[in-house]
């Protein structure tokens, strides 16, 4: 009998499904921001991100060789720490990306503003929280199968506006833009706001033994991907500036540029209906991702018996899908979004959750090679902790003016990380007394 031997991804497909993880509606978000903090030279923003994030991919990489097996960052903790480790690293990541749907839900009400001119979304705020995030849970009650669907359908449409965007600049490259050296005094701080566009690169960590290759390729494969995304970034936000102009790409944001094309009247307004399309489609399919993302990491918590409730959360519909666990984190990011309706302070906790996550994987890795004496490694990895606290500073002085303001709007993770740890800790003390 013939064993089917499974069937192995190139390392160049690998890139370009690590790229389409990685390059998100974020893009579309991010350059109007970072002109409004570091003006004309608001673009480097990407390659300062992606110098202090690099020791960071590589240490994620590690890990995902060091630490074999399923459970991300709770078996990367778990095993060189303790499993409290392990479920306060995972724990971090879920409340970070909760922000980060949360971004997504806030983008895409400005958007249905700005673009579709419907203003009543902006009347009635709260209802329309109410409204999206009911939509985009009862999405995720359907099979797996349907989700992947939905998913792989934005593929190519969220990146026509980038691509447009790239090759057009070449027709507006001119004198008429100039870069001012001092906007290199407030370049640090695009960083919470840039960073945001990478998150997702550590999916691709768990693709290692799909490649040709093994597990070694995995790290090329993530760098390589990386900074391709990198140079399309930067590359698609010289471009507004060339288009849009600095002002214009602050005030109006990256999906105002059709009006700025020169075109005719007719021709613009359906210029930017087609890019208004494509990127609330992207927009819509990224926070319907993410949020199906965050169930599936509450109800595999759930099924640990790591919640209160675990019972309840971890039951499953007639599509496999935990309606419980929907309900809840529905709830939880209604209460965020509308306590909460500055993108750029959801930003920030999307930042201050995952990058808790990193460091303490790097940690991990940190406590590891020491044991193995591979000083080489723990160095790398000590730099890559370095880079974590600097990601998380500039982040938490993005959370507002001064240190109340931002114990304030940090108050969802930090709160939820305690809240999340306690739960944890009595739900393993109920645990050992019923053994």
């Amino acid at each position: 009998m013939n064993q089917s031997v499974p069937v192995k991804i190139t390392f160049w497909s690998a890139v370009l499904m690590s790229i389409n993880i990685i390059v998100g509606a974020g893009i579309y978000f991010n350059p109007g921001p970072m002109a409004a903090i570091a003006g004309s030279l608001s673009f480097l923003g990407w390659a300062l991100v992606g110098l202090v994030l690099f020791p960071v991919i590589w240490a994620l990489s590690q890990a995902a060789q060091v630490f074999p097996g399923e459970g991300g960052f709770y078996n990367y903790c778990k095993t060189a720490i303790s499993p409290s480790a392990g479920f306060f690293a995972n724990w971090a990541y879920i409340l970070g990306y909760t922000g980060t749907a949360g971004v997504y839900c806030l983008f895409l009400k400005e958007l249905l503003v700005s673009q579709a001119g419907l203003t009543v979304v902006a009347e009635y705020s709260v209802l329309v929280n109410v409204i999206l995030i009911t939509i985009f849970s009862l999405l995720n009650l359907l099979k797996v199968e349907t989700i992947a669907k939905l998913q792989s359908s934005s593929a190519l449409i969220k990146t026509i506006p980038m691509v447009f965007v790239i090759a057009a600049c070449v027709f507006y490259w001119g004198p008429h833009v100039s870069f001012a050296s001092s906007d290199l005094c407030n370049l640090g701080y695009t960083m919470p706001v840039a960073i945001f566009g990478f998150f997702g690169f550590e999916t691709c960590c768990s693709m290692g033994d799909m490649i040709e290759g093994g597990a070694r390729q995995a790290g090329r494969v993530i760098i390589t991907a990386f900074f391709i995304s990198m140079l399309l970034y930067t590359l698609f936000h010289i471009g507004l500036v060339y288009i849009m102009g600095t002002e214009n790409l602050a005030k109006f944001g990256a999906v105002a540029f059709p009006q700025f094309l020169g075109f005719s009247p007719a021709v613009t307004s359906i210029m930017q209906s087609m890019i208004a399309f494509f990127i609330m489609f992207s927009v819509f399919n990224a926070f319907y991702g993410v949020s199906s993302m965050n169930i599936s990491n509450i109800f595999s918590l759930a099924k640990k018996n790591f919640l209160f409730g675990s019972g309840i959360l971890s039951k499953t519909n007639s599509n496999n899908r935990p309606p419980m666990a929907v309900i809840a984190y529905g709830l939880f990011l209604f209460v965020l979004v509308t306590l909460i309706p500055n993108m750029l302070v959801m930003v920030a906790l999307t930042s201050l959750g995952i990058c808790t996550a990193f460091a303490m994987t790097v940690i991990a890795l940190i406590i590891t090679f020491c044991q193995k004496k591979d000083y080489a490694r723990m160095l790398m990895s000590v730099i890559a902790l370095a880079s974590c606290a600097v990601l998380l500073y500039f982040g938490w002085m993005k959370m507002g003016d001064d240190t109340l303001m931002r114990l304030t709007n940090a108050s969802p993770v930090l709160v939820g990380l305690i809240v999340g740890f306690v739960m944890y800790k009595m739900q393993m003390s109920c645990s050992v007394t019923n053994k």
